[in-house]
């Protein structure tokens, strides 16, 4: 959550392009839903449960789940 004014301000950032398109995709690997409610609504969320409290970050996991929905 210590980072979520970094992410946040770069989803401003992505939303201010002008004569664009785009599809932003958030994906949390973590054991619960913490960013969920706090996106825009325009950010397609999707989370992937660690298996324990404990489980670290995959960089894999959440990289291929986003390359997958996109």
């Amino acid at each position: 959550m210590e980072r979520l004014p970094g992410l946040l301000a770069v989803l401003e950032s992505i939303a201010s392009q002008k004569e664009c398109s785009f599809e932003c995709i958030v994906v949390e690997h973590d054991s619960q839903e913490r960013l969920k409610d706090l996106l825009p609504s325009w950010v397609r969320y999707i989370h992937i449960p660690a298996k324990e409290e404990k489980e670290g970050f995959s960089k894999s996991k959440t990289f291929n789940a986003g390359a997958k929905a996109a």
